[in-house]
């Protein structure tokens, strides 16, 4: 199952969704910036991803992946949390 969601082009799209979520909230009053780091995380496993399959096909073992799923594992989460539960402060009146 985790080689069908590890792959170049489905990282991509989760990075592509986190960026496409920061901009559709970056006018509300939530802070959507907290979304770009998990974006950074699944590009950065993606171009990584990418480059194992492309230059290093024989490669057997991999733990440099295990890098990168738990760097997706811990900023998606918080990235959401961070974005629900922070708010921008109202504008002031005039």
């Amino acid at each position: 199952m985790i080689e069908v969601l590890y792959q170049p082009l489905s990282l991509a799209l989760g990075g592509f969704v986190f960026v496409t979520l920061f901009l559709a909230l970056r006018r509300t009053r939530l802070r959507s910036e907290h979304l770009l780091s998990p974006a950074v995380a699944w590009f950065l496993a993606a171009i990584e991803e990418w480059y194992m399959l492309t230059y290093e096909p024989q490669m057997n073992i991999r733990i440099d992946a295990l890098l990168f799923m738990a760097l997706i594992v811990i900023t998606t989460p918080v990235g959401i949390l961070l974005t629900v539960l922070h708010r921008r402060p109202p504008p002031l009146p005039s």
